[in-house]
């Protein structure tokens, strides 16, 4: 099972329905940016971006951001981005907040390197997504027990890196992963930690399904246009797509 790659044109698709301007001169942070993909995409398109990460997933980039200092390692002990205070107007991150284990560090660090009144947009699966994003296995970003794990692997679930291994060994890898590397918040444990900074936060499916990657993303926008419950079951069961920022942005 392959995942749809999200690149940069989504975020810029979603800050342009916002009204929140971007411009050469803004400065754009990739929060947890992989490979460097999305900023070379947004150097390539005349922005201002930056990247950083815990450790860098091989690429074709990598080398050249890296060298260049577009890309830049994060420190963990004490955990600190590697920005001055105040240097970023927009931070965008996809796939990352779902790692996170110290949500009030990671905040906290996101708020001090945005400007005042600067923006951010973090897509992530949500706690109840039916298929687990990373594993594949129903429901284990909130079931983890070993034996249910096992189950789906007899069933033949799991990774293209896992093929030919035996379900015992695939049940006891997704669950130490699960374990050791994902951290799944409900709705309100998101609310609750983003307004412990922010004044404003916003979930923002709508737009996301409306400039999605998939034809069935933008089917979903036309029916949740008609009916809106389709967004907030979107919220529910796939992804959580979050903008937060000091400035008010929506009405």
């Amino acid at each position: 099972m392959q995942k749809r790659r999200i690149d940069s044109s989504i975020f810029l698709a979603i800050f342009n329905d916002l009204n929140i301007e971007i411009s050469s001169q803004s400065r754009i942070l990739d929060f947890g940016c992989g490979n460097g993909n999305t900023v070379k995409e947004l150097l390539d398109l005349g922005y201002n971006a930056k990247g950083c990460d815990f450790k860098f997933k091989d690429g074709e980039h990598v080398a050249f951001l890296s060298k260049q200092g577009y890309i830049k390692l994060i420190s963990d002990n004490p955990y600190k981005l590697p920005y001055p205070d105040n240097t970023f107007d927009i931070l965008i991150s996809n796939q990352v907040m779902e790692h996170v284990k110290n949500y009030g560090e990671t905040l906290a660090e996101i708020y001090r390197v945005l400007k005042p009144n600067g923006v951010c947009c973090h897509i992530f699966p949500s706690k109840y997504k039916i298929i687990e994003s990373h594993v594949y296995v129903p429901f284990s970003s909130i079931i983890r027990n070993q034996y249910y794990l096992l189950l789906w692997a007899f069933l033949g679930i799991r990774k293209s890196t896992q093929k030919g291994k035996k379900p015992q060994e695939i049940a006891r890898e997704n669950q130490a992963y699960l374990l050791s590397n994902t951290n799944y918040l409900s709705i309100s444990q998101v609310i609750k930690e983003f307004n412990s900074l922010f004044k404003n936060i916003y979930f923002v499916e709508k737009y996301y399904l409306k400039n999605s990657p998939s034809q069935r993303g933008r089917i979903l926008y036309k029916w949740g246009e008609k009916i809106p419950l389709i967004f907030l079951l979107y919220r529910f069961f796939m992804s959580y797509i979050i903008i937060a920022s000091d400035e008010k942005i929506l009405s």
